[in-house]
């Protein structure tokens, strides 16, 4: 089946680099293999993309920079997560852009249905704020903002009809919820809480799987409500909404069984 829908990922390109470990005869930690995965943005990027599909997909900025952000992880032994110097710059992508008026224009064709992400990491590819930002004209059906400090420039989204956002643990402000109509609030194996003006209006319960990894689940998350408002749903209401957070619960489930950063399998 053909669709004639886009959705378009604008957000921090990161890396995330594993660190296999082992703990040798003389109790020294020893590197035995470097996993890279796609992170942040990318990996949002990736899971949409193995749910609807590239034909539908673009991503800001379109040509990633080369001094990717990287995130280093001990995955196999039981210390704390560091980042690398380079890592820990507050606006890595200070001097970068984004133009999502340029992607559209970029198809020259009318779309059924189209959907805007923003993941956001504050490293400074969705934090600026000037003309150029603030000049989005394009009306999107909805725009889920994956906002990790509450950071996004908000007239990135603010000509969508539908706006949403995933926040997740403590990161939830009533404040910053105001910017948005929606707001689907995860906090790990808890419960997710639909909420609505600063209201819980639906919870649905989290299966208590056995855990890996979460790191990126968060981004599986957001890609997948994206891809099911983009490809199962005409109006965005409280029950479509419960649908589309069903459906990424199931996906990440999938995601935190993996030792490393993980792309869902499933399909739409």
């Amino acid at each position: 089946m053909e669709h004639n829908d886009l959705i378009i990922v604008c957000g921090d390109p990161i890396k995330d680099v594993y660190l296999k470990e082992c703990v040798d005869e003389k109790d020294k930690i020893r590197t035995e293999e470097i996993i890279i995965r796609p992170g942040g943005a990318l990996n949002v990027l990736e899971n949409i993309a193995s749910i609807i599909g590239i034909e539908s997909l673009w991503f800001e900025p379109r040509e990633i920079p080369q001094d990717l952000y990287t995130i280093i992880r001990p995955s196999m032994v039981g210390r704390e997560i560091f980042l690398t110097e380079q890592s820990k710059k507050t606006k890595h992508y200070v001097e970068s852009n984004i133009d999502i008026e340029s992607a559209i224009q970029y198809f020259e064709k009318e779309f059924d249905r189209t959907g805007l992400v923003l993941a956001d990491y504050n490293k400074g590819m969705l934090n600026r704020s000037d003309l150029f930002y603030d000049d989005v004209q394009y009306e999107f059906d909805f725009c889920i903002v994956d906002s990790k400090y509450r950071s996004v420039n908000i007239n990135l989204f603010k000509t969508s009809k539908v706006k949403i956002w995933h926040a997740t643990n403590q990161e939830y402000c009533s404040e910053f919820a105001k910017n948005f109509d929606w707001v689907f609030h995860t906090n790990a194996e808890q419960p997710v809480v639909l909420k609505k003006n600063n209201k819980a209006i639906a919870t649905l319960e989290v299966p208590q799987t056995q855990i890996n990894n979460t790191c990126g689940a968060g981004d599986t998350f957001t890609a997948s409500i994206a891809s099911f408002l983009l490809r199962k749903v005409e109006e965005i209401n409280e029950e479509t909404l419960k649908q589309a957070a069903q459906f990424a619960i199931d996906c990440c489930q999938e995601v935190i069984k993996e030792p490393y950063t993980a792309i869902t399998t499933a399909k739409l």
